[in-house]
Protein backbone atom coordinates (compact mmCIF):
# COMPACT_ATOMS: atom_id res chain seq x y z
CA UNK A 1 0.00 0.00 0.00
CA UNK A 2 2.84 2.37 0.86
CA UNK A 3 4.62 1.61 -2.44
CA UNK A 4 1.39 2.23 -4.37
CA UNK A 5 0.98 5.58 -2.63
CA UNK A 6 4.53 6.61 -3.60
CA UNK A 7 3.88 5.56 -7.18
CA UNK A 8 0.60 7.49 -7.34
CA UNK A 9 2.13 10.76 -6.12
CA UNK A 10 5.23 10.36 -8.33
CA UNK A 11 7.87 9.91 -5.63
CA UNK A 12 11.04 7.84 -5.98
CA UNK A 13 12.87 6.08 -3.18
CA UNK A 14 16.42 7.44 -3.45
CA UNK A 15 17.94 4.29 -1.98
CA UNK A 16 20.74 4.31 0.59
CA UNK A 17 24.31 3.42 1.44
CA UNK A 18 25.22 1.78 4.73
CA UNK A 19 23.13 -0.32 7.14
CA UNK A 20 19.83 -1.59 5.77
CA UNK A 21 17.74 -0.64 8.80
CA UNK A 22 17.11 2.77 10.39
CA UNK A 23 15.00 1.78 13.40
CA UNK A 24 15.11 -0.79 16.19
CA UNK A 25 12.93 -1.43 19.20
CA UNK A 26 16.10 -1.69 21.31
CA UNK A 27 15.20 -5.14 22.59
CA UNK A 28 17.37 -8.24 22.62
CA UNK A 29 17.12 -11.88 21.64
CA UNK A 30 14.06 -13.04 19.77
CA UNK A 31 12.22 -9.83 20.66
CA UNK A 32 14.47 -7.53 18.67
CA UNK A 33 12.96 -5.84 15.59
CA UNK A 34 14.76 -3.97 12.82
CA UNK A 35 12.95 -1.88 10.24
CA UNK A 36 13.75 0.64 7.54
CA UNK A 37 11.28 3.34 8.56
CA UNK A 38 13.23 6.42 7.52
CA UNK A 39 13.93 7.06 3.85
CA UNK A 40 14.64 9.83 1.38
CA UNK A 41 11.97 10.43 -1.27
CA UNK A 42 12.11 12.75 -4.28
CA UNK A 43 10.22 13.44 -7.50
CA UNK A 44 11.49 13.32 -11.08
CA UNK A 45 12.22 17.06 -11.16
CA UNK A 46 14.55 16.68 -8.16
CA UNK A 47 16.35 13.75 -9.79
CA UNK A 48 16.83 15.80 -12.96
CA UNK A 49 18.28 18.75 -11.03
CA UNK A 50 20.37 16.67 -8.61
CA UNK A 51 21.07 13.44 -10.52
CA UNK A 52 23.89 12.32 -8.23
CA UNK A 53 22.07 12.69 -4.92
CA UNK A 54 23.50 10.12 -2.51
CA UNK A 55 21.85 8.95 0.71
CA UNK A 56 23.78 7.52 3.67
CA UNK A 57 22.40 5.72 6.73
CA UNK A 58 24.60 6.82 9.63
CA UNK A 59 25.29 4.63 12.68
CA UNK A 60 22.37 4.14 15.05
CA UNK A 61 23.89 5.05 18.44
CA UNK A 62 21.50 7.25 20.39
CA UNK A 63 17.74 6.78 20.33
CA UNK A 64 15.96 4.26 18.16
CA UNK A 65 16.22 6.02 14.79
CA UNK A 66 19.39 6.30 12.71
CA UNK A 67 20.18 9.72 11.21
CA UNK A 68 20.20 10.06 7.40
CA UNK A 69 22.79 12.13 5.54
CA UNK A 70 21.94 13.38 2.03
CA UNK A 71 24.63 14.73 -0.31
CA UNK A 72 23.23 16.63 -3.29
CA UNK A 73 26.44 16.97 -5.29
CA UNK A 74 28.93 14.36 -4.07
CA UNK A 75 32.23 13.85 -5.82
CA UNK A 76 31.26 11.89 -8.91
CA UNK A 77 33.39 10.80 -11.81
CA UNK A 78 31.46 9.95 -14.92
CA UNK A 79 32.55 6.63 -16.40
CA UNK A 80 33.76 6.57 -19.97
CA UNK A 81 30.80 5.87 -22.20
CA UNK A 82 31.03 3.05 -24.68
CA UNK A 83 29.31 3.06 -28.04
CA UNK A 84 25.61 2.20 -27.99
CA UNK A 85 23.38 2.22 -31.03
CA UNK A 86 20.59 4.81 -30.95
CA UNK A 87 17.31 3.63 -32.47
CA UNK A 88 16.32 7.14 -33.59
CA UNK A 89 19.25 7.06 -36.02
CA UNK A 90 17.17 4.71 -38.19
CA UNK A 91 14.85 7.63 -38.99
CA UNK A 92 17.69 9.78 -40.36
CA UNK A 93 17.73 10.01 -44.17
CA UNK A 94 21.48 9.51 -44.49
CA UNK A 95 21.84 6.73 -41.91
CA UNK A 96 21.50 3.63 -44.09
CA UNK A 97 23.97 4.74 -46.77
CA UNK A 98 26.52 5.81 -44.16
CA UNK A 99 26.15 2.64 -42.11
CA UNK A 100 26.31 0.33 -45.13
CA UNK A 101 29.39 2.06 -46.56
CA UNK A 102 31.12 2.03 -43.16
CA UNK A 103 30.42 -1.67 -42.71
CA UNK A 104 31.57 -2.66 -46.20
CA UNK A 105 34.68 -0.45 -46.06
CA UNK A 106 36.41 -3.23 -44.05
CA UNK A 107 36.73 -5.74 -46.87
CA UNK A 108 38.48 -8.72 -45.30
CA UNK A 109 38.02 -7.74 -41.66
CA UNK A 110 36.30 -9.71 -38.94
CA UNK A 111 32.81 -9.03 -37.65
CA UNK A 112 34.33 -7.36 -34.57
CA UNK A 113 36.48 -5.06 -36.73
CA UNK A 114 33.50 -4.07 -38.89
CA UNK A 115 31.33 -3.40 -35.84
CA UNK A 116 34.04 -1.26 -34.24
CA UNK A 117 34.57 0.76 -37.42
CA UNK A 118 30.83 1.27 -37.78
CA UNK A 119 30.50 2.46 -34.19
CA UNK A 120 33.30 5.01 -34.58
CA UNK A 121 31.85 6.38 -37.82
CA UNK A 122 28.35 6.62 -36.37
CA UNK A 123 29.59 8.54 -33.34
CA UNK A 124 31.45 11.00 -35.59
CA UNK A 125 28.37 11.34 -37.81
CA UNK A 126 26.07 11.92 -34.81
CA UNK A 127 28.32 14.58 -33.25
CA UNK A 128 28.00 16.66 -36.40
CA UNK A 129 24.23 16.74 -36.04
CA UNK A 130 22.37 19.34 -34.02
CA UNK A 131 20.86 17.90 -30.79
CA UNK A 132 17.23 16.85 -31.16
CA UNK A 133 16.01 19.32 -28.54
CA UNK A 134 17.73 22.18 -30.36
CA UNK A 135 16.29 21.07 -33.70
CA UNK A 136 12.80 20.99 -32.18
CA UNK A 137 13.22 24.45 -30.65
CA UNK A 138 14.47 26.02 -33.89
CA UNK A 139 11.68 24.37 -35.91
CA UNK A 140 9.06 25.64 -33.47
CA UNK A 141 10.53 29.13 -33.79
CA UNK A 142 10.33 28.96 -37.60
CA UNK A 143 6.69 27.86 -37.39
CA UNK A 144 5.96 30.68 -34.96
CA UNK A 145 7.62 33.24 -37.25
CA UNK A 146 5.51 32.12 -40.20
CA UNK A 147 2.29 32.10 -38.20
CA UNK A 148 3.09 35.59 -36.86
CA UNK A 149 3.92 37.10 -40.24
CA UNK A 150 1.56 39.19 -42.37
CA UNK A 151 2.03 36.98 -45.43
CA UNK A 152 1.35 33.66 -43.74
CA UNK A 153 -0.96 32.55 -46.55
CA UNK A 154 1.95 32.75 -48.99
CA UNK A 155 4.02 30.38 -46.84
CA UNK A 156 1.48 27.61 -46.36
CA UNK A 157 3.63 24.97 -48.06
CA UNK A 158 6.67 25.84 -45.97
CA UNK A 159 4.55 25.84 -42.80
CA UNK A 160 3.23 22.39 -43.70
CA UNK A 161 6.78 21.10 -44.28
CA UNK A 162 7.94 22.50 -40.94
CA UNK A 163 5.03 20.89 -39.10
CA UNK A 164 5.86 17.54 -40.73
CA UNK A 165 9.51 18.01 -39.77
CA UNK A 166 8.47 18.86 -36.19
CA UNK A 167 6.39 15.71 -35.95
CA UNK A 168 9.33 13.64 -37.21
CA UNK A 169 11.67 15.22 -34.63
CA UNK A 170 9.22 14.47 -31.82
CA UNK A 171 9.07 10.87 -33.00
CA UNK A 172 12.88 10.64 -32.86
CA UNK A 173 12.96 12.20 -29.39
CA UNK A 174 10.32 9.74 -28.23
CA UNK A 175 12.43 6.85 -29.58
CA UNK A 176 15.44 8.26 -27.73
CA UNK A 177 13.68 8.24 -24.35
CA UNK A 178 11.74 5.04 -25.05
CA UNK A 179 15.00 3.16 -25.61
CA UNK A 180 16.22 4.20 -22.15
CA UNK A 181 12.89 3.68 -20.36
CA UNK A 182 12.78 -0.05 -21.25
CA UNK A 183 8.97 -0.05 -21.16
CA UNK A 184 8.50 -3.05 -23.44
CA UNK A 185 4.76 -3.19 -22.80
CA UNK A 186 4.25 0.13 -24.61
CA UNK A 187 2.89 -0.32 -28.12
CA UNK A 188 4.78 0.96 -31.14
CA UNK A 189 3.39 4.32 -32.13
CA UNK A 190 2.82 5.58 -28.59
CA UNK A 191 4.60 8.90 -28.18
CA UNK A 192 4.50 10.25 -24.66
CA UNK A 193 7.97 11.74 -24.45
CA UNK A 194 7.45 13.05 -20.91
CA UNK A 195 6.45 9.59 -19.67
CA UNK A 196 9.46 7.90 -21.26
CA UNK A 197 11.80 10.61 -19.98
CA UNK A 198 10.57 10.16 -16.41
CA UNK A 199 10.76 6.37 -16.72
CA UNK A 200 14.35 6.65 -17.96
CA UNK A 201 15.30 8.87 -15.00
CA UNK A 202 13.76 6.40 -12.54
CA UNK A 203 15.49 3.46 -14.21
CA UNK A 204 18.87 5.23 -14.20
CA UNK A 205 18.43 6.05 -10.53
CA UNK A 206 17.47 2.48 -9.66
CA UNK A 207 20.36 0.93 -11.59
CA UNK A 208 23.05 3.20 -10.17
CA UNK A 209 25.56 1.47 -7.87
CA UNK A 210 27.45 3.85 -5.58
CA UNK A 211 28.79 1.28 -3.11
CA UNK A 212 29.14 -2.46 -2.71
CA UNK A 213 30.23 -4.85 0.06
CA UNK A 214 32.88 -7.38 -0.93
CA UNK A 215 34.62 -9.65 1.57
CA UNK A 216 32.98 -7.68 4.40
CA UNK A 217 34.50 -4.43 3.11
CA UNK A 218 32.53 -1.41 1.91
CA UNK A 219 33.78 -0.26 -1.50
CA UNK A 220 32.80 3.14 -2.92
CA UNK A 221 35.48 3.77 -5.56
CA UNK A 222 33.93 3.28 -9.05
CA UNK A 223 37.02 1.52 -10.43
CA UNK A 224 37.17 -0.87 -7.48
CA UNK A 225 33.43 -1.58 -7.79
CA UNK A 226 33.91 -2.42 -11.48
CA UNK A 227 36.81 -4.74 -10.65
CA UNK A 228 34.69 -6.62 -8.11
CA UNK A 229 32.05 -7.36 -10.75
CA UNK A 230 34.64 -8.26 -13.39
CA UNK A 231 36.42 -10.64 -11.03
CA UNK A 232 33.17 -12.24 -9.92
CA UNK A 233 31.88 -13.00 -13.40
CA UNK A 234 35.32 -13.97 -14.68
CA UNK A 235 35.55 -16.59 -11.94
CA UNK A 236 31.94 -17.62 -12.48
CA UNK A 237 32.41 -18.38 -16.17
CA UNK A 238 35.79 -20.04 -15.63
CA UNK A 239 34.70 -22.27 -12.77
CA UNK A 240 35.69 -25.92 -12.97
CA UNK A 241 32.59 -27.79 -14.10
CA UNK A 242 33.87 -31.32 -13.42
CA UNK A 243 31.50 -31.71 -10.50
CA UNK A 244 28.49 -30.42 -12.38
CA UNK A 245 25.99 -32.27 -14.47
CA UNK A 246 27.00 -32.60 -18.12
CA UNK A 247 23.43 -32.92 -19.31
CA UNK A 248 22.27 -29.68 -20.90
CA UNK A 249 19.59 -31.32 -22.99
CA UNK A 250 16.43 -32.41 -21.14
CA UNK A 251 15.55 -35.97 -21.91
CA UNK A 252 18.82 -36.67 -23.71
CA UNK A 253 22.04 -37.32 -21.79
CA UNK A 254 24.08 -38.27 -24.84
CA UNK A 255 25.46 -35.22 -26.74
CA UNK A 256 26.27 -37.53 -29.67
CA UNK A 257 22.53 -37.99 -30.28
CA UNK A 258 21.80 -34.27 -30.36
CA UNK A 259 21.13 -32.63 -33.72
CA UNK A 260 23.98 -30.12 -34.01
CA UNK A 261 22.85 -28.76 -37.38
CA UNK A 262 23.39 -24.98 -37.69
CA UNK A 263 20.24 -22.87 -38.08
CA UNK A 264 19.62 -21.53 -41.56
CA UNK A 265 19.35 -17.86 -42.47
CA UNK A 266 15.56 -17.79 -42.16
CA UNK A 267 15.69 -19.22 -38.64
CA UNK A 268 18.28 -16.65 -37.55
CA UNK A 269 16.23 -13.82 -39.03
CA UNK A 270 13.13 -15.10 -37.24
CA UNK A 271 15.01 -15.06 -33.92
CA UNK A 272 16.27 -11.52 -34.51
CA UNK A 273 12.78 -10.29 -35.40
CA UNK A 274 11.41 -11.78 -32.18
CA UNK A 275 13.89 -9.78 -30.06
CA UNK A 276 12.86 -6.49 -28.43
CA UNK A 277 14.14 -3.49 -30.37
CA UNK A 278 14.67 -1.48 -27.18
CA UNK A 279 16.53 -4.24 -25.35
CA UNK A 280 20.11 -3.63 -24.20
CA UNK A 281 22.80 -4.07 -26.88
CA UNK A 282 25.63 -6.56 -26.93
CA UNK A 283 29.28 -5.80 -26.11
CA UNK A 284 29.75 -4.20 -29.54
CA UNK A 285 26.94 -1.69 -28.82
CA UNK A 286 24.66 -2.97 -31.60
CA UNK A 287 21.13 -3.93 -30.58
CA UNK A 288 18.29 -5.88 -32.17
CA UNK A 289 16.85 -2.78 -33.87
CA UNK A 290 20.08 -2.38 -35.83
CA UNK A 291 20.21 -6.01 -36.95
CA UNK A 292 16.57 -5.87 -38.06
CA UNK A 293 17.17 -2.72 -40.13
CA UNK A 294 20.56 -3.76 -41.55
CA UNK A 295 19.89 -7.45 -42.14
CA UNK A 296 19.97 -6.99 -45.93
CA UNK A 297 23.67 -6.09 -45.95
CA UNK A 298 25.03 -7.78 -42.81
CA UNK A 299 23.37 -11.18 -43.02
CA UNK A 300 26.39 -12.85 -44.65
CA UNK A 301 28.67 -11.62 -41.86
CA UNK A 302 26.19 -12.75 -39.19
CA UNK A 303 25.81 -16.20 -40.74
CA UNK A 304 29.59 -16.44 -40.92
CA UNK A 305 29.72 -16.31 -37.12
CA UNK A 306 27.47 -19.34 -36.70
Amino acid sequence: MFCNLLRNVGLIDMGYNGPAYTWTNKRTGNNVIYERLDRCLANVEWCSKFPYTTVYHLPLIYGDHAPILILLNPTHRKPKKSFKFENWWLSENDFHDLAKNSWNSIVNGSFVAKAKNLGQNLLTWCRKKKPLQDQIASTEQEILDIQSSNNRQDQQEKEKELITKHDSLLHKLSDYHKQRAKKHWVKDGDRNTSFFHQAAIKRRRKNRISSIISNDQLITNPDEIANVFIDYFSNLFCTDRNNRSTSYFPGNDDPAQVDWQCPDEQEVLQIIRSMKSNASPGPDGLNAAFFKAAWGWIRNDVMGLI
